[in-house]
């Protein structure tokens, strides 16, 4: 399927009951791209050698649950319906989907930290959301998700063909929630950090699990004691913390997961770059370090 790059929107829009099932296999992916790139189809646009680039089309927009993509490829999207603005390959708008051995590639998008992702759940409070066995590079920006759907550690955030093939933003960004959660979550990924672009609250109760040599990552501040990790002690547990390679640093911190700004090393990590880590369980009224 192939996007041409004049239309309003350039994207598919799944309501209500509808549903699309896109399983391929291994030998034959399901492919959606660029009316420019010849490598799939041929020459469908007839000027003989076309460029695809990033933001050649938009993307798909789910407001549908049961959605499948299984062993597909999505190249050279991101393309907003106005200037500046950004469309995820995929964007999940309350609704879950499985995503299973698909490879998205060459995404534009939104540049600031609060921008779209290439596959975008951030709205998605469902577990049965998957995302997994899928391979992001050369994108701006590859995963937006809410604070609780399980990430394992088996998605790829490079080009396997050429390893120094990454992605601007270098990082899983998580949305910020208020008690939203209703089950323990993993947090598993370690070829890449968490992002946190805003407050986390774990729910009394509840669990969030890490994997050793998972980092995660705070971003700017958009208010004092706004962006930080919330839990009861004795309620609530941050499983994992004390594992090796395990940080909480600031989204600054080039040191510990590579550049997660996409800003190469014009910035530096500093004092006060993020509130901390909250236990509301305390005598204390508040507790941060």
């Amino acid at each position: 399927m192939k996007f041409k790059g004049d239309v309003f929107d350039n994207a598919i829009f799944v309501t209500n009951s509808g549903k699309i099932d896109a399983v391929g296999t291994a030998e034959k992916p399901i492919v959606f791209t660029s009316i420019k790139d010849n490598r799939f189809g041929g020459d469908n646009n007839a000027d003989g050698a076309s460029t695809p680039a990033r933001n050649d089309w938009g993307g798909i927009v789910i407001n549908s649950n049961n959605c499948v993509f299984r062993y597909c490829n999505l190249f050279f999207g991101g393309k907003g319906p106005s200037a500046g603005s950004g469309q995820p390959a995929l964007e999940f708008s309350f609704y879950y989907g499985i995503i299973d051995y698909c490879t998205f590639a060459y995404f534009g998008g939104e540049t600031t930290q609060t921008g779209y992702g290439v596959v975008d759940a951030r709205a998605c409070h469902d577990n049965k959301f998957g995302i997994t066995n899928s391979t992001f590079y050369a994108c701006v920006k590859p995963l937006f998700l809410n604070p609780f759907l399980i990430i394992d550690n088996f998605n790829i955030f490079h080009n396997p063909a050429n390893t120094s093939e990454k992605n601007n933003y270098k990082g899983i960004f998580i949305t910020s929630e208020s008690d939203e959660v209703v089950t323990d979550v993993s947090w598993l990924e370690t070829e890449v950090p968490f992002v946190l672009t805003g407050s986390l609250f774990i729910k009394k109760g509840l669990k969030l699990k890490l994997a050793a040599g998972v980092i995660v990552k705070v971003a700017d501040l958009p208010a004092i004691g706004f962006s930080k990790m919330t839990y009861n002690e004795g309620f609530s547990v941050i499983e994992g913390n004390d594992l090796a390679g395990v940080y909480f640093t600031s989204y600054r911190d080039d040191a510990h997961g590579g550049d997660t700004n996409g800003n190469g090393n014009a910035t530096s990590p500093a004092n006060g770059d993020w509130y901390g880590v909250q236990d509301i369980t305390s005598t204390i009224s508040t507790n941060n370090y």
